[in-house]
């Protein structure tokens, strides 16, 4: 190859074990955002080849991160976190053409298994147009992120946290699997997400949620919200077809979710069925200042069955039907991250209260069973029929404070 030729072209390939300080060298030749580092100083398997000029370069890559050694790679379609405790092996194509300002990623993969050929695979394409004094268009984003086959939420979740990505911890425990289909395009200052997380058997232990199988659909998320905009409305929706909470069996629930910009997350429409009742819900999370509003209502509660499924399975003879109303108020996520401020004790016990418990069309066969269970948790102090419900949710989700 002449270089000093005006229109040199080269083609090469560089394999070897390289720690990600100096890949990183490599890549801000390339400019544009991309940025590799590590939380150990560990040197990185790494393979690329391919052809350039001038303006233009098609790179083919494949690497492998070493378990524990804390990978994450910032682009301009989002930072990705190697998961802990498996290796990551990524492979995939890179173009970059000067000339129209294009920076393109084709079938680009992330496997976190214990080979590249039996793990969890995590596969994105896109497209990143960088502005210029020349072009008159805005920066713009177009990226597609699919999983073939179902993978564990866990490995999705740890991915693409940007809190492991900064501190090295993981998200608290998730069971079950996702399959993944989203898109994200638009201008940088406002890219809208469309697609679908698809949910099996979902357990968040922090909680006592368990068995979680439904679907979240983004119709038209928007990422930037823009206050001055009413268009620019962020919507998502949820459906549950089965679930289980605190031991409460949870079927065909749905709700709707939106972006607020004093409010936070916003969830409206919220409505299930409930031990044969229905129940209706809405509720706001402010993720700035952790703080949480949500106001429940059931009616035509089947009693012992409501009874059974959250005091140890004691009905107490107990039955009829009932309509409870609720509204809680509190600071903190169930889903704070290990080793960060919110998870320094647990939500459950950070939520406040007051409700309504009435009982019509029913008996008390055995009183003294119920009521033993009942004064246990501390939820005789309005009378039979009222209660606290901090000390009901506790009952629901024990809360050990050792």
């Amino acid at each position: 190859t002449n270089y000093k030729s005006p229109n040199y072209t080269w083609e090469g390939q560089l394999r070897g074990r390289f720690f990600p300080a100096e890949v990183e060298r490599l890549m801000d030749q390339l400019g544009h955002g991309i940025e590799l580092g590590s939380t150990a100083n560990d040197a990185l398997g790494l393979r690329v080849s391919g052809p350039g000029d001038r303006e233009k370069v098609d790179l083919r890559c494949s690497g492998r991160a070493k378990k524990g050694q804390g990978l994450h790679l910032k682009t301009a379609f989002g930072t990705f976190t190697q998961p802990k405790g498996h290796p990551l092996f990524f492979n995939g194509s890179m173009n970059v053409n000067e000339v129209i300002s294009q920076l393109v990623l084709s079938d680009f993969n992330l496997i976190s298994g214990e080979d590249s050929q039996h793990g969890d695979l995590l596969r994105g394409n896109g497209q990143f147009q960088w502005a210029t004094e020349q072009a008159e268009r805005p920066a713009s984003l177009a990226f597609a992120l699919n999983t073939p086959q179902p993978i564990k939420l866990s490995t999705i979740a740890e991915i693409v946290s940007q809190k492991a990505a900064k501190t090295g911890t993981t998200q608290t425990e998730i069971g079950g699997s996702t399959q993944v289909n989203l898109k994200v395009e638009g201008p940088v200052s406002d890219l809208v997400m469309n697609g679908t997380f698809a949910l099996e058997k979902v357990s968040l232990p922090g909680i006592h949620m368990d068995n979680l199988t439904g679907k979240i659909a983004l119709p038209n998320w928007h990422l930037s919200q823009n206050d001055n905009d009413a268009s620019a409305s962020s919507l998502a929706k949820l459906t549950v077809n089965t679930m289980s909470f605190g031991g409460l069996n949870i079927r065909d629930a749905s709700a709707t979710l939106s972006l607020d910009s004093e409010k936070g997350i916003v969830m409206k429409d919220g409505q299930a069925n409930i031990a044969g009742g229905k129940l209706t819900m809405k509720g706001s999370f402010n993720p700035q200042d952790q703080t949480n509003h949500t106001e429940i209502n059931i009616s035509k509660l089947v009693v012992d069955q409501f009874v059974k499924d959250v005091m140890d399975h004691s009905g107490g003879g107990l039955s009829g039907l009932a309509d409870i109303s609720m509204t809680l108020d509190g600071k903190g996520s169930p889903l704070a991250i290990p080793g960060s401020k919110q998870s320094s004790e647990p939500w459950i016990k950070n939520v406040t209260g007051s409700g309504k418990f009435n009982i019509y069309q029913g008996s008390v066969a055995k009183l003294g069973k119920l009521q033993e269970k009942l004064n246990a948790g501390n939820l005789l102090q309005q009378g039979l029929f009222g209660f606290n419900v901090n000390n009901l949710l506790q009952a629901m989700m024990p809360v050990n404070s050792a």
